[in-house]
């Protein structure tokens, strides 16, 4: 909750304020409370808290406070261990975001003041006695910490079955975060609470038999010794080494052997009775379940707490390889000719498993956006260069960068080294990567790599893992962005990968408004991807060079070619919007900047990846006739049409759309059936609209014909002539048909987007400004299909247009207060 309302410095000033009322407090009662001065007599036991007596006339042995020491940095050490483990298992079960992990740390420590809340009757019970009862405690707190390995599976049932108990819905949120808690404290709460009860009875024991409260700060800081150590050895060594099965047995098992030897020591020339017996029994029983138990590949590695609905049973697979590596569990998965590689359950890349299984698919998995990511910076470089790429994932993304012959060399920057190791299985796929000499891997977090090196490149490609996964959201800051800068050359570029599901338009603009750093950045779609995009940055205008140059020095066409797949749409044909169109957006959102200091997208982005939202920011751009870059950047808008501009493709008339449409034109004789038609049209052969032969088009042609019949309505036949005119680009029949349009079209066909925003750009680029007060009136006022960000848009350019293109922001005009007729 701070962290959304306050960000990073707001919520460390709350935890300071936490900490200053706690002095404040203790200030206060030393000087309101009276202690005892040295000499007098304390108070009686019966009014202490605890019953300690007085310190016997000899101390104990000093190898006994060894041991008991011995054993408060042991059960810090094992605690930790299996603590890491569980964090990794959890993250298997419930995810791997921010929140994620504030579930986890706050189900284990409520374990721990539970456990030492209850500790208090425990010593009461047996203040005389309590060595035997904190081995017991000890042991326990072993079995239950092993019984996680034999019991996991419903947990992982249990976050499956809440997909369809809880609606996708941010009101639902909230709800799904208590379960995922519940789930956490149902997995650590028993153990985490034995380990609560752990460090007072071992803090009672040394203070009652050595009469010397010092032991306090022994006790505690021998166990956060051990908790360190413990934590450290689990993550960089007993996870790669034991992986994650192993090192949680090793945590319990150390637990319990302490338990042992202490019950030892306490136990000696007694017997044990038998409910205690009885439970030792079990304890054992558990350790050799454990023992013989083992983690379901499929079961921790699918990815349980994302909602595939009823996709799941069908994305079932073979899993070919697995491995726990220091910061994530990496797998490999086959299915059918698809292989996949995936992060603590989440897919990072899918690729078919060979060229001609490639060639023979039609769905080709991440095919698509790993060759856009290469192919784009190569199209921005015209002499030799040095790269960079952060994340491995197939490693399909560096393969095809290497197919230049301009590159000189390529550093990848990838946090696990079981990522790399595991993408062996893509090859010979990505055989470049293992064998160019290129190629240097730095095993590193991208973030602490760009802090700490003075190497500059050319080009960086930025494909992490999404933004919702804890730690990945770093690489998407303004303060990340600015520092990055340092390492590119100028005129080089940035090129990062983002998703647009399970995403929406606010977390998209956090990460444009921070990458605002840069002075230029323009957006691309992933061509035959659904919702991936590709963003290059750069302190220089970026323009696209021809392909045939690409090829000249490449091999990427021909492998392109091997599977099936042109290049021609992976360049500027996938454009979609530059900065310069975006900022009057981001001017409006400009508070939702991604920072470190504001960290909005890994705060929210859960809640957009609960929910399965989607982003729709970039849908009123390239979707109308004439598009809002035709306004903000019209050099760079001509040059992206000019590159769609292709022959025409053989057999185009044949489309099965069309050819129903034909037959539709020829027996249309009603008023409503034009109306109809129009939208068919428009719907037919809106992408063939920019390829120069929208007019050889044999509907577009019957659709003349019928508008020289005389057959079509004035406000159909009309539009068609102004759409005529827009094909080919006759400026001066665009200015003299564009007013009339507004005029006569009926406000329910003004309403629809594609009307709205190509009558709106070409109005403005006429200077036909009287008619945009008729069309505010027709097309925007209540008009719902308007997101809030392209309002911020049109009301940009009606500010801008009605002022004389001169007025400033705040002087502009809102698209709701336009007046219905000419403007003053």
């Amino acid at each position: 909750y701070f962290l959304g309302q306050f960000g990073t410095m707001g919520t460390l000033m709350v935890a300071s304020l936490g900490n200053a009322l706690v002095g404040i407090g203790f200030f206060v009662l030393s000087r309101t409370v009276t202690f005892p001065s040295p000499g007098e007599e304390s108070p009686a036991p019966e009014q202490a808290m605890l019953p300690f007596e007085p310190a016997p006339p000899a101390a104990p042995a000093r190898a006994i406070n060894r041991l008991w020491l011995a054993a408060a940095l042991g059960t810090g050490f094992a605690s930790f261990i299996y603590e890491i483990g569980w964090i990794r298992l959890l993250s298997l079960i419930l995810g791997t975001s921010t929140h994620s992990f504030d579930v986890m740390i706050s189900a284990f420590v409520l374990g721990l003041a539970f456990g030492g809340l209850a500790s208090r009757q425990i010593i009461r019970k047996h203040a005389n006695n309590i060595a035997p009862a904190m081995a017991t405690v000890q042991i326990l707190m072993g079995g239950f910490a092993m019984l996680s390995i034999v019991l996991y599976q419903p947990f992982f049932g249990a976050i499956e079955a809440s997909h369809g108990i809880l609606a996708k819905s941010e009101s639902a949120y909230p709800l799904y975060s208590i379960y995922k808690y519940l789930l956490a404290l149902g997995l650590m709460f028993p153990a985490s609470f034995c380990a609560g009860m752990t460090l007072p009875m071992i803090t009672y024991y040394l203070i009652r038999k050595n009469g010397d409260e010092r032991f306090t700060g022994s006790v505690y800081g021998w166990n956060t010794i051990g908790a360190i150590c413990g934590a450290t050895l689990a993550g960089m060594f007993l996870l790669p080494i034991l992986q994650l099965k192993w090192t949680i047995f090793f945590g319990a098992a150390l637990d319990i052997g302490l338990g042992v030897l202490l019950l030892a020591y306490a136990t000696r020339g007694q017997r044990v009775s038998r409910v205690r017996g009885i439970a030792y029994a079990g304890v054992a029983a558990v350790c050799l379940m454990g023992a013989f138990s083992g983690f379901d590949s499929d079961a921790i590695t699918r990815g349980s707490y994302r909602d595939l609905g009823g996709a799941r049973e069908v994305t079932r697979s073979e899993i070919i390889d697995i491995r726990h590596g220091r910061t994530a569990t990496i797998s490999v998965h086959q299915q059918g000719p698809m292989l996949s590689i995936a992060t603590n359950g989440k897919t990072d890349g899918a690729v078919m498993r060979s060229v001609a299984e490639a060639r023979a698919a039609t769905m080709k998995g991440d095919e698509n956006t790993v060759a856009q990511l290469a192919l784009l910076p190569m199209l921005t470089r015209d002499e030799p260069y040095e790269a960079a790429v952060i994340g491995m994932g197939t490693g399909m993304t560096l393969h095809y960068l290497l197919s230049d012959e301009y590159l000189k060399s390529v550093d990848l920057i990838e946090i696990e080294n079981e990522m790399i190791k595991l993408a062996h299985h893509f090859r010979p796929r990505n055989e470049r990567c293992y064998t160019d000499d290129r190629v240097r891997f730095v095993i590193d977090d991208a973030k602490s790599y760009f802090y700490s090196t003075r190497q500059q490149y050319d080009v960086i490609i930025s494909e992490p893992s999404n933004p919702w996964v804890s730690g990945i959201a770093g690489l998407f800051t303004k303060e990340f962005y600015s520092h990055l800068q340092q390492f590119i050359r100028p005129g080089g570029v940035l090129v990062q990968w983002i998703h647009g599901y399970e995403f929406d338009d606010e977390l998209m603009l956090s990460i444009l408004a921070a990458l605002e750093e840069f002075e230029h950045f323009e957006i691309y779609k992933v061509h035959g991807a659904m919702l991936d995009y590709a963003i290059l940055a750069s302190d220089s205008p970026i323009d696209l060079t021809d392909l045939d140059k690409v090829r000249e020095r490449s091999t990427f066409d021909e492998e392109f070619a091997e599977i099936g797949l042109e290049l021609e749409p992976f360049g500027s044909r996938s454009f979609v919007a530059s900065s310069a169109t975006l900022r009057p957006i981001l001017e409006q959102y400009r508070d939702l900047t991604n920072s470190d200091y504001s960290p909005y997208l890994d705060h929210f982005s859960e809640l957009a990846f609960y929910t399965n939202d989607h982003v729709k920011l970039f849908d009123p751009f390239r979707s109308g006739f004439s598009n809002y870059e035709d306004l903000y950047s019209p050099g760079h808008a001509s040059r992206v049409r000019e590159a769609v501009r292709t022959p025409l493709p053989a057999g185009l008339s044949e489309d099965n759309a069309q050819r129903r449409l034909c037959r539709l034109i020829s027996g249309g004789d009603r008023e409503d059936d034009w109306q109809l038609l129009e939208d068919y049209l428009v719907d037919a052969t809106f992408e063939y609209f920019d390829s120069g032969h929208w007019p050889e088009l044999e509907v577009v042609r019957q659709f003349r014909q019928a508008v020289a019949d005389g057959r079509v309505t004035d406000e159909v036949a009309l539009r068609f002539q102004f759409l005529e005119a827009l094909a080919v680009r006759d400026s001066q029949a665009v200015a003299g048909l564009v007013a009339k349009v507004i005029e006569t079209s009926a406000p329910r066909r003004l309403r629809t987007p594609v009307w709205y925003r190509t009558l709106l750009v070409e109005a403005v680029r006429s200077g036909e400004i009287g008619s945009l007060s008729a069309l505010a009136a027709k097309a925007f006022a209540g008009n719902d299909a308007i997101s809030p960000t392209e309002l911020c848009l049109i009301d940009d350019i009606y500010g801008w247009a009605l002022n004389g293109g001169t007025a400033s922001r705040a002087d502009r005009s809102s698209v709701a207060g336009l007046p219905a007729g000419e403007p003053e």
